[in-house]
């Protein structure tokens, strides 16, 4: 059975401590006359234990009441003196745990890192945790205790912006690398040629329109002849128009029922290249349903045909993006898989006697068959054939963002 607490009966001021120790002295003198009375009717001492066992019950019960009597003026003296004592240092950060209850609307991080420095002097009730008695008094200094772990909420506030900063300027350089792969052009310095179409009108420091200064066409299977008036430079692009407008060819000795474009670096002080080199333009292709529409090209030329060779990069046959080179072993070369309508990059690489082909700048195909070693040219077209009606289209446009010539 448990015993009752001594600080129960612990009086509360140091008269009652001292009536205490009055009272204990008292009770010992009459436990004393009651053995002396008891031993009289015991003569002879002839039951020497029963007598004994009285006694020293009596002597217990009055060293117990002496002994809570100077108990009770010790914890009142220890009362008094706690109030005169100068503050106590800084718990160790085992103590600071009771505060756990307090801060609950607190995070996590502000407790684990600001537990040490969070009372630099704490109240001197705190480590009075072995006494029942001033653990009532504790409680209220401990909401003070948790005041300045608040204080502290910046600086984890500030650990986490400068953590997260670099992580988010981490990611951002990734995304930057990758894009300029296809879309950065080389320094202007590496160009060998370059026309990004900026202006107003044609450079025709650069360019001469149509075919050899007449209608042509360049290829009998075309049903279209050029004219001057459908290339135009705008908006940062160059325009090739067709029409259903008809246009004589002195070529074939015919009127021809469409008018297109072609320009091209042919005549004599104007760019040509020689092995190795890439040729690459950004182009806009017209759309016929689900395929390229009509017969817009890029290509390079040599002065002679087919001796010194003929790069078809581009060439929108039957509604599909092919590319062939032609020399006088043939014209071998293939065409891309799915729509090809729309923007997108066109270029070919030639050296080493290989002529590779990219769309997009995805490598599409090679050919090592018939590459020569002479100066092309380049042109651009935009023309129509009757062998293709399916994917005729009219009017229609081809937009050419730029034309980029470097060494690869």
């Amino acid at each position: 059975m448990p015993r009752t607490p001594l600080h129960v009966f612990a009086p509360r001021n140091t008269f009652l401590a001292r009536m205490y120790v009055v009272l204990a002295l008292v009770a010992l003198a009459i436990a004393g006359t009651a053995v002396g009375a008891q031993m009289s009717k015991y003569p002879g001492a002839s039951d020497y234990r029963q007598k004994r066992a009285f006694a020293h019950a009596k002597q217990k019960q009055a060293q117990r009441l002496l002994q809570a009597a100077k108990r009770a003026q010790i914890t009142t003296a220890s009362r008094r003196g706690k109030r005169s004592q100068p503050p106590k240092p800084a718990p160790p950060p085992v103590t600071t745990t009771t505060a756990s209850t307090t801060p609950a609307t607190t995070p996590p991080p502000v407790t684990t890192t600001t537990t040490t420095p969070a009372a630099p002097n704490p109240p001197p009730t705190t480590p009075a945790t072995t006494t029942t008695s001033p653990a009532v008094t504790t409680t209220a200094p401990a909401t003070t205790t948790t005041t300045p772990t608040t204080t502290t909420t910046p600086t984890t506030t500030t650990t986490t912006t400068t953590t997260t900063t670099p992580a988010t300027t981490t990611t951002t350089p990734a995304t930057t690398t990758t894009s300029p792969a296809t879309t950065t052009p080389a320094p202007a310095a590496s160009y060998l040629f370059d026309d990004e179409f900026n202006g107003t009108s044609l450079d025709t420091s650069k360019w001469t329109p149509n075919w050899f200064g007449g209608a042509g066409p360049v290829n009998s299977a075309e049903a279209a002849g050029y004219s001057a008036s459908h290339i135009s430079v705008g908006g940062g692009y160059l325009s090739l128009s067709l029409t259903n407008d008809s246009i004589y060819s002195s070529k074939l000795g015919k009127t021809l029922p469409y008018t297109g474009a072609l320009l091209t670096t042919q005549p004599s002080g104007q760019f040509k290249v020689t092995p190795p080199y890439r040729i690459e333009a950004r182009m806009y292709l017209p759309a016929s349903g689900s395929n390229v529409a009509n017969w817009p090209a890029f290509w390079s030329n040599g002065n002679s045909w087919p001796t010194d060779g003929e790069n078809d990069v581009m060439e929108g046959l039957g509604g599909d993006a092919c590319w062939h080179y032609h020399s006088p072993l043939g014209g071998p070369g293939d065409c891309a898989s799915g729509n090809l309508s729309g923007w997108h990059t066109f270029a070919s690489e030639v050296q080493n006697g290989i002529a590779t082909y990219y769309y997009d700048g995805n490598k599409v195909g090679s050919i090592t068959q018939g590459i020569t070693t002479s100066p092309h040219y380049l042109l651009l077209q935009q023309s129509i054939s009757d062998h293709h009606p399916e994917t005729n289209l009219l009017p229609a446009t081809v937009l050419v963002d730029y034309v980029r010539v470097t060494r690869p």
